[in-house]
């Protein structure tokens, strides 16, 4: 499966920041971010065969944000992806590899893939 996200995910430091400052809107960005992940994903399969792999392909305007920093994001679009039923689970016996790339990009926005991974634990 691949799905692309037109969407500009809170970074980790301004997650971290909000946090400090107001747990609740925090936690409000958590659901906010969740569900825009989880609505990308209405329209299709569950996987079926398990554990996969998830590559994050991440597109953003400038580089001035670290790329650790904007793959935080991924928790979101795991738990998205798992709300919405098209992952069982985001444990390690459902998720073995978790891959980040990064390019530079006239929008935000993020490419995720998602197969299945042949190698067994």
């Amino acid at each position: 499966m691949k799905v692309t996200i037109d969407y500009r995910f809170t970074t980790l430091n301004d997650y971290i920041r909000v946090e400090r400052g107001n747990r609740h809107m925090a936690a409000k960005i958590k659901k906010e971010e969740t569900e825009a992940a989880r609505l990308h994903v209405l329209d299709r399969q569950p996987i079926r065969e398990y554990p996969v792999i998830v590559s994050f392909l991440w597109h953003r305007k400038n580089e001035r944000t670290d790329p650790d920093n904007i793959a935080f994001a991924a928790k979101f679009i795991l738990d998205g992806f798992v709300q919405a039923g098209v992952l069982r689970g985001d444990a390690w016996k459902d998720v073995l590899e978790i891959h980040h790339t990064f390019r530079k990009s006239s929008s935000d926005y993020v490419t995720v893939k998602i197969e299945p991974c042949r190698i067994q634990k």
